[in-house]
């Protein structure tokens, strides 16, 4: 269990402690004033729920402190062993609005599975590697060494580094693609991302992937550019027919 759970918990039992300890030395007093039987009741029932929560909560924070104990005692002399997380399950506790996963981690590196169990709010999925440290004449005795709250950090800022990477590449890639541009005084008709199409050049094989670059333009206004770089001399006919053909193709409408 958390540590913020554990402190939670005992507040909530404290905070019952407050209003039935002094409950039941009001209707206590009251009896000895007005020896009445309801009284009396009322001052027994009271005093058991204090008496209960007080034992409650004794039994819990010794038995947290042996817990304690042995986790510290395994991590300084227990073996250590590496582990894959195997099992992630929700449980119904919520701590700051986050909850509370019981996750189990197995090694096998020993040839017989060992296993420890951590509750925690850190979001890890299955496979993630860790550290076992167990109890050589115990092996049930096993406590998952790492900073579980660190390690889901860790993991949370690796995906979000790979995530950005992909972002950056995909900009990259976007930048190696230049618009579709057409110019009467320049040497190039359009500029694809791996082809120019020029006098000399050759017509591109495959324009699908360029559809949002002509259609910005137009198709007309397109191949009035074409038409023109014919008249000058710097697209041949044969490349011109290809080039509409293609174009006409893609927008559907018949060739010029």
């Amino acid at each position: 269990m958390p540590r913020s759970t554990r402190w939670i918990l005992v507040v909530v039992l404290l905070a019952q402690l407050v209003w039935s300890a002094p409950l039941s030395l009001v209707f206590g007093r009251a009896y000895l004033i007005t020896p009445e039987p309801g009284l009396l009741v009322l001052a027994v029932v009271f005093g058991a729920i204090a008496v209960g929560i007080v034992a409650v909560t004794a039994t819990l924070l010794v038995r947290w402190q042996v817990v304690a104990r042995t986790r510290r005692r395994l991590l300084d002399t227990g073996l250590r062993v590496p582990a894959l997380l195997v099992d992630v399950a929700y449980t119904g506790t919520r701590v700051n609005g986050r909850t509370v996963r019981k996750l189990t981690f197995e090694s096998r590196s020993t040839g017989t599975p060992i296993r420890a169990v951590e509750r925690t709010t850190a979001a890890l999925p299955e496979g993630t590697p860790a550290t076992i440290a167990y109890d050589l004449a115990d092996p049930a005795k096993a406590v998952v060494a790492d900073d579980l709250i660190a390690l889901a950090a860790d993991l949370a800022g690796r995906a979000d580094r790979k995530r950005q990477a992909r972002i950056d590449e995909m900009f990259r890639q976007q930048g190696k693609s230049s618009s579709t541009t057409f110019r009467q005084d320049g040497p190039s008709v359009f500029t694809t991302r791996t082809v120019t199409v020029s006098g000399s050049d050759g017509v591109p094989s495959d324009l699908a992937s360029h559809i949002h670059e002509a259609s910005a333009r137009g198709l007309g206004t397109a191949l009035d550019q074409l038409r023109g770089m014919v008249r000058d001399g710097r697209l041949t006919q044969q490349q011109f027919d290809e080039v509409e053909r293609q174009f006409s193709g893609l927008f559907g409408k018949p060739g010029a």
